[in-house]
């Protein structure tokens, strides 16, 4: 903001929220010599137009998810494109204007706008594919720019299906094997074999989508069992 209106800014206005008030941030100001300005505890009226106008954003990320049938998740990639739009849209309050026109005095088209959540097409190099499979990949779009890559849906959760399975025969009874299937019918036991098979496949490989820890289920009777035992029982926890 500075370097663009070559002014400097003097104060800086927010509720009492953590992302604001970390003991850094205010040291910061404090070296830049901005005064710091909180309004009251709940009292969201305190804080303006600002307060308002992020009711009027969430509203319209509502609308843009009901209407495109995109998933909740993305809902803060809609928020920027909500932003992107009401600044290229007239208002009343600046007699017609719009943002970007009293912001920059620079003329901007929207020809380029396209419907949110619109069906894309994704390139697929040649490295990622063989000779006989789609040379293109079917997304939605979640935002319009004047770059020539629009922005498109990014699935950072994994939707591979995962499946415990609890062993019920020979000494290992009881044991718990946790496997994630892909779209295939591959079974992978452990992330390295999920690494091996992303990098085989051009697939980004993110570990932190991957929990091969099991969960430890009791059902009454065992419940039952360990609360009628004495305080000073030992319990032996077998490696999984």
């Amino acid at each position: 903001m500075e370097r663009l209106t070559n002014r400097k800014i003097k104060r800086v206005r927010s509720d009492n929220g953590t992302e604001f008030s970390a003991d850094y941030f205010e040291q910061y100001l404090i070296n830049e010599g901005i005064k710091i300005e909180r309004t009251n505890t709940y009292s969201p009226e305190m804080n303006g137009v600002a307060e308002r106008y992020n009711r009027t954003i969430i509203e319209g990320v509502r609308a843009l998810l009901h209407e495109s049938k995109l998933p909740k998740n993305l809902w803060a990639e809609l928020v920027n494109t909500q932003n992107y739009l009401r600044n290229r849209f007239p208002h009343k309050s600046l007699k017609g204007k719009a943002p970007l026109n009293v912001w920059s005095d620079k003329k901007f088209s929207v020809r380029h706008f396209k419907r949110i959540g619109c069906v894309d097409y994704v390139f697929i190099p040649k490295r990622y594919r063989n000779k006989l499979e789609p040379n293109a990949q079917k997304d939605f779009e979640l935002s319009s720019n004047e770059t020539p890559m629009p922005k498109l849906s990014d699935k950072t959760e994994c939707d591979w299906k995962r499946v415990c399975v609890t062993r019920q025969k020979g000494k290992s009874k009881g044991r718990m094997d946790v496997y994630y299937y892909p779209e295939s019918k591959v079974r992978l036991r452990s992330k390295n074999e999920v690494k091996k098979y992303c990098e085989s496949k051009g697939i980004d490989y993110n570990p932190d989508n991957f929990d091969f820890s099991p969960k430890l289920i009791l059902d009454d009777n065992k419940l039952n069992a360990i609360e009628t035992q004495s305080d000073d029982f030992s319990t032996d926890i077998e490696d999984i």
